[in-house]
């Protein structure tokens, strides 16, 4: 039997030309103990399974039990298999928070399914050719979890992929935390927002892609943020030049899917996709699905379905300077404006948006 399904299993990397790291090769599976070698094999062709490309537009999530993403090419998990120098395998908190302590470039922290409680803090640099990598070994089966505060990034070059952020007041913080990655993450149920850029040096060059944000704002609906760019508190917090992009907002993100404070310049929110269901109106508050402050900022090709708030607006573009918005939609039974422009200046809403507008469109 297990030479059978050795057999297969080295067959398939062979047609995939699949290239994984040294435990998980076909030559482990060429030698040593029957049990071992049946138990690697069952790994990969059960537990693991054969990653496929992303799609390239994601379906809704439903509420309740998350559902698990498509994997990432070359992961077990969400975790890559090659490109690491060492590899940190974590079971519990402790071993998690000893882990982000002690992280050096090249290290992969690899989160075994369950459940990890508390305020993690990862403060460590990676570089360029050798970012930190933290990630789940199961796509979604990793959850950290905690109810007072958030998980919290200050280092550089840093990599999330495919963990679930539960509870806590945020799900992520950045602060002061530039040229890191955060895809295909879950945050649900939180307190306020989901993840925050910021700080007094700025959060830039960070790219927040294909992650799923839901249900928000539990305690304080005016704070339900999806992500949030930039500090109410100050117009000098120079968060610029991230990439939002092909996200899944709702339902339950109870204010902005994306807010962009004065302050922050350059920012790319691309290709993102709201539920607007459960998003609230607030005077003062909360006046758009996407508010878009600060400078250079750019919006393209980003959904907004099921807007149901008679003064609530899609995409409000307010004390910006210099934006310009393409190819969006939106859609809903009531709303302000689908594209609202205010006390703004150099504000470019093209006619290939779709959706009503209180100014004149640039064809």
């Amino acid at each position: 039997m297990v030479e059978e399904v050795v057999k297969r299993f080295v067959h398939r990397i062979r047609r995939r030309r699949y290239r994984a790291g040294t435990e998980h090769s076909s030559d482990a599976l060429r030698s040593g103990s029957v049990a071992r070698r049946l138990s690697l094999a069952a790994a990969l062709l059960v537990g693991c399974g054969f990653p496929s490309e992303p799609p390239s537009s994601r379906a809704e999530p439903k509420t309740g039990k998350p559902d698990a993403p498509t994997l990432l090419a070359g992961t077990v998990g969400g975790c890559p298999l090659t490109g690491y120098l060492r590899l940190v395998n974590v079971t519990t908190s402790t071993q998690l928070s000893a882990a982000a302590n002690a992280a050096l470039p090249g290290d992969q922290i690899r989160l075994a399914p369950g459940t990890y409680y508390g305020t993690f803090s990862f403060s460590r640099d990676g570089t360029q050719a050798r970012p930190i990598a933290i990630c789940s070994a199961s796509n979604w089966a990793a959850t950290i979890r905690n109810s007072q505060g958030s998980v919290t990034v200050r280092g550089d070059w840093l990599v999330f992929t495919g963990i679930r952020f539960l509870n806590g007041i945020y799900a992520v913080s950045f602060v002061d935390a530039s040229h890191n990655i955060f895809e295909h993450n879950l945050l649900e149920d939180l307190r306020q927002e989901g993840l925050v850029l910021q700080g007094p040096s700025g959060s830039s060059y960070n790219k927040i892609r294909y992650n799923t944000v839901r249900r928000t704002g539990r305690t304080i609906t005016r704070y339900g943020e999806g992500i949030y760019i930039g500090s109410g508190n100050t117009l000098n917090d120079p968060s610029n030049y991230n990439e939002i992009a092909y996200n899944t907002f709702g339902p339950g993100v109870t204010a902005e899917h994306v807010e962009l404070k004065p302050g922050t310049t350059g920012n790319v929110v691309r290709g993102n996709k709201s539920d607007a269901t459960g998003t609230l109106f607030e005077y003062g508050q909360v006046g758009g699905v996407y508010a878009i402050a600060g400078r250079s900022q750019t919006v393209l090709e980003n959904t907004i379905v099921n807007l149901n708030q008679a003064r609530l607006s899609g995409f409000w573009a307010y004390k910006v300077n210099t934006a310009e918005l393409r190819r969006n939609a939106v859609a809903g039974p009531s709303m302000s404006w689908g594209f609202r422009v205010s006390q703004s200046t150099n504000v470019s809403i093209h006619c290939d948006n779709v959706g009503s507008m209180n100014v004149a469109c640039i064809p």
